[in-house]
């Protein structure tokens, strides 16, 4: 019996409570979203769209996952496979300025706030597009599709309801999005393998979210290793903009209705709400109601976050990584009310997929467990667990295997029990 979680879970908002809080986060001025330098296989840069589908010029059926997901999701066994299911759509755009450019939509990827497509740019013939050693010793990517141009202007994506673009889908509060140019394995190509992802902040996608639409993407930087940054042209002159089809792409999402306080790192407490869980995402939100709270975790969260992986059945421990963009909103009444109240939108992804059936455990590092495992005899206060507190009958009942097991032995207890009396 945890008496602060019980606590928690009688504090209740009623509708009307809701509805004045969101408008009161989402008020002008409100939003506070702090972009922050993205290692690696995370998102290198925001980006911002207006978008016209440019006639793809073929589109077939491809089994399996595309290069750009086993590299981005870090999918190295069949097992890990398994867990995605992504659809291939193979949109084929040829650039309408003539330069040779090709530009191929392969797959796309989504879950409830999280949404990923996998693209190839094909530069001209005779172009090569080497790697930058730079670039890589820092864990950064040798390119990057640049946020505007000269000649097309500033790059933006939106979600609609029908592929032409007149229904806007209206779910999204605040969003961040942006490419990964993966490394290319050979070094000296002409092709480079880009992930596009978008993540939501305060919101989820629903059955009303059918496509996608990125553009105009018409550059692409190199990075300089005397500036540290992308100055250096590699690539322009050519013009994309896409529309993509979400149906039918989305991984099995399991949201979790409850909250608790969690310890991250050992001495930054929060108030943990809306978990939710997917074979490549960790999922929630962290509410703070003092300017001292929030200042902590955004101070953490800049500096890349804590540790925190999930605890498989088997054993296995599968980090998450906090991301380099969130979404920070507060609401303050005045200095002189003392009122305070502040939300972070966080998705972390996850070292590779899961089966999401097979958790034990998710362990913040300095709460309820440390590098080696969890926590089992301690004096310390624990706060977080997951466990069935977190709740969602279908997960906890015929989902996670661990807790099927738990039951089932309950229940053969009950019955012995039962039958001895």
């Amino acid at each position: 019996m945890n008496p602060i979680r019980d606590d928690l879970e009688r504090l209740s908002f009623s509708q009307s409570e809701k509805e004045a809080l969101t408008a009161a986060l989402t008020a002008a001025g409100a939003e506070r979203v702090r972009p922050m330098p993205m290692a690696y296989r995370r998102i290198i840069a925001l980006v911002a769209v207006v978008s016209l589908l440019i006639g793809a010029v073929g589109a077939v059926s491809v089994a399996g996952i595309s290069p750009g997901f086993r590299a981005f999701f870090g999918i190295e066994t069949a097992e890990q496979e398994e867990r995605l299911q992504p659809k291939t759509i193979h949109q084929v755009y040829e650039d309408p300025n003539g330069t040779g450019t090709v530009l191929t939509v392969e797959q796309v990827l989504m879950d409830s706030r999280n949404l990923y497509v996998t693209m190839d740019l094909a530069a001209p013939e005779g172009t090569v597009l080497p790697q930058v050693p730079e670039a890589l010793e820092l864990g950064e990517s040798s390119y990057w599709v640049s946020t505007r141009s000269e000649s097309a202007g500033s790059m933006s994506a939106w979600l609609t309801q029908d592929a032409e673009g007149a229904q806007n889908w209206d779910g999204a509060g605040s969003m961040s999005y942006g490419f990964t140019a993966l490394p290319d394995e050979n070094g000296a190509g002409n092709h480079i393998s880009l992930v596009f992802q978008l993540t939501l902040y305060g919101s989820t996608f629903d059955e009303t979210c059918q496509y996608l639409h990125i553009g105009p993407i018409s550059q692409l930087n190199r990075y300089n290793p005397a500036a540290g940054c992308y100055d250096q042209i590699a690539l322009e002159g050519f013009h994309f903009s896409v529309v993509i089809p979400l149906e039918g792409s989305r991984v099995e999402q399991y949201d979790f209705q409850g909250r608790s306080l969690v310890q991250l790192g050992g001495d930054t407490l929060a108030l943990m709400d809306n978990l939710s869980l997917s074979p490549i995402c960790l999922s929630f939100d962290l509410l703070c109601g003092s300017e001292d709270q929030y200042n902590a975790l955004s101070e953490g969260l800049s500096n890349g976050g804590w540790p925190v992986y999930v605890l498989l059945r088997d054993g296995t421990r599968v980090d998450a990584s906090f991301p380099g963009n969130f979404s920070f909103s507060h609401y303050a009444a005045g200095e002189d009310t003392g009122i305070f109240f502040a939300a972070a939108s966080l998705s972390l992804q996850l070292e590779h997929p899961i089966d999401p059936a097979e958790v034990d455990d998710i362990i913040f590092v300095g709460d309820n467990g440390d590098e080696t495992g969890r926590y089992t005899d301690t004096p310390k206060r624990i706060y977080f667990s997951f466990d069935p507190n977190w709740r969602n009958d279908h997960y906890w009942n015929e989902v996670n295997a661990l807790q099927m097991e738990r039951n089932a032995n309950r229940d053969d207890t009950s019955d012995l029990l039962i039958q001895m009396g």
